[in-house]
């Protein structure tokens, strides 16, 4: 496992529940192939296609890189800015309180994860901006933090999103792995073309 993408995996084991990119779309896919609109990997790929590819790469993606950039100019404000865009997207009005907790157990499973950041800086922005902390804010500041290139942050991010639907997809619908690393392989090519 990449350190670009550790948080994301972690994240999604200890706890299904926490905002972690296509994650919640996890429970929509079991939903459609329980009601068998999504009998086979190829519905899928369709599915993830026309539903996902614009969260996770022109949301997801570009508030990542958003995020290097305003990290590289200690711009606070900005990386406020951009987390709170990503919550108003995902999240109704009402759901705050929870975005914020959370937010907390992310910023609770870096510190975790990596004891030798220092997330002061971090916490102060959302605290100070009322911001929340989601997922790419959180995987984006973390991997600048460790000094990983921009692209490989964001093809971490996308690469562990799809990885966790194809994979719940596969388990339900009893596919061979062959098939199912046939389908990722598509899937990432087109979002890596894909992404500005």
């Amino acid at each position: 496992m990449s350190k670009s993408s550790r948080l994301l995996h972690y994240a999604y084991i200890l706890d299904p529940s926490l905002p972690v990119g296509s994650f919640p779309f996890v429970s929509e896919l079991k939903q459609h192939i329980a009601e068998g609109s999504i009998a086979a990997l190829e519905d899928v790929e369709a599915y993830m296609k026309c539903y996902m590819h614009s969260q996770l790469v022109s949301t997801d993606g570009m508030a990542i890189k958003g995020i290097y950039a305003a990290s590289r100019q200690y711009d606070g404000w900005r990386i406020a800015l951009i987390d709170k865009m990503l919550h108003a997207q995902r999240t109704c009005p009402d759901q705050l309180s929870s975005a914020r907790i959370s937010g907390q157990r992310l910023l609770k499973l870096g510190k975790a994860l990596y004891p030798w950041i220092d997330f002061k800086y971090l916490e102060k922005i959302l605290q100070r901006y009322n911001a929340v902390g989601t997922l790419p804010t959180m995987h984006a500041w973390i991997n600048f933090q460790l000094g990983v290139e921009m692209e490989q942050a964001v093809s971490g991010y996308l690469n562990a999103a799809v990885n966790a639907c194809v994979e719940e997809a596969a388990k339900q619908l009893n596919e061979t792995d062959t098939s199912k690393n046939q389908v990722l392989q598509r899937i990432m090519k087109d979002m890596l073309l894909t992404h500005p």
